[in-house]
């Protein structure tokens, strides 16, 4: 239950699909995040009303979900607006010093998250943004004026990336960066994509140092794009050539292997086996194997066979909580 409590731990989520399927996703966040409180964020093009969705949580047995009254646009490319709108949400529901995980509503817990877990230490990525990265966003953002500028007014000395899903970074740090980026909205508007996998990691980076921890979300890095990448030498990868052999290697990869999470890769994570999620170096220190909680690009379908599969896993830890209270 929600009630005066202040949370240590709290997971940002952006939903705009089937009710049936966010529904899905609490149930599952509830049960192996037991610490922590989930504000979803409904975008604003939603096919559905808010009211429906709080019915449905609430018939569901949801009671630590929390739907944000605010709304922003969101698409690929511009969703760091409706995660700041979460943070700024979460801070009438949080302690200062909460931890606060930023996460999308393809992903699944696999594992118990504990707030005590959390809390020693932000968990995020050191991907490298550079004209010779051999990721796509780290070259883009790497040749942005609009981003230079931006990281210059923030007062970041080192622009870094980092996948999104199972980012977590203490709260207040997060506000300090709401309430810097307000006033600095037009640049926003010109940066090239994803800025939230990079915007977010810039800041604590500066703010906080190195981390120590992975996300705790993994997600299996292409390694068709990466090779293709690689295949381009690195004085030549800024010219649009990398761009352009990785768009058609996404391709290739796309019709050829489905880009859904991997059976095999669920149940490592449930069972707490190591894993490196990275299929090729993309940052500035090599991924290394980690333990992680959960898995990426479980699809937004509520009969779909991998779906199924984790609420099975999911109504087991369910009853498990419920015969040890």
């Amino acid at each position: 239950m929600i009630g005066n409590t202040r949370y240590r731990h709290a997971i940002s989520i952006l939903v705009h699909e089937q009710i049936e399927v966010i529904i899905d996703q609490c149930l599952n966040f509830e049960a192996f995040a037991p610490d922590s409180l989930i504000m979803l964020h409904v975008s604003a093009s939603a096919s559905f009303e808010k009211a429906c969705l709080q019915k449905g949580l609430d018939e569901s047995g949801c009671r630590r979900t929390i739907i944000n009254p605010v709304s922003r646009p969101t698409g690929w490319g511009s969703i760091i607006d409706a995660h700041l709108a979460n943070i700024r949400a979460l801070d009438a529901f949080c302690h200062p010093h909460a931890m606060i995980a930023l996460n999308a509503s393809n992903d699944m817990l696999l594992r118990r998250l504990s707030a005590q877990s959390e809390a020693d230490g932000p968990r995020f990525e050191l991907r490298e943004i550079s004209p010779t990265s051999i990721w796509y966003t780290g070259r883009q953002f790497s040749q942005s004026a609009a981003f230079s500028a931006l990281a210059r007014k923030l007062g970041c000395s080192q622009m870094v990336g980092s996948q999104i899903e199972g980012s977590t970074y203490p709260l207040d740090t997060l506000l300090r960066l709401a309430d810097r980026v307000e006033s600095l909205r037009e640049l926003f508007l010109e940066l090239p994509g994803v800025a939230e996998e990079v915007v977010f990691p810039t800041w604590a980076l500066q703010h906080l140092g190195e981390p120590q921890k992975q996300p705790f979300i993994l997600f299996r890095a292409s390694r068709m794009t990466g090779l293709a990448a690689c295949l381009i030498p690195p004085r030549m990868r800024g010219g649009g050539r990398a761009d352009i052999a990785q768009k058609v290697a996404n391709r290739i990869e796309s019709y050829l292997l489905p880009p859904d999470a991997a059976r095999g890769d669920i149940n490592a994570v449930a069972t707490g086996r190591p894993l490196t999620p990275a299929a090729w170096p993309h940052g500035l220190r090599r991924s290394r194997p980690a333990i992680f909680y959960g898995i990426k690009r479980i699809a937004r379908r509520y009969d779909d066979p991998l779906r199924t599969y984790i609420r099975t896993h999911t109504s087991i830890e369910r009853a498990r909580q419920e015969s040890d209270a």
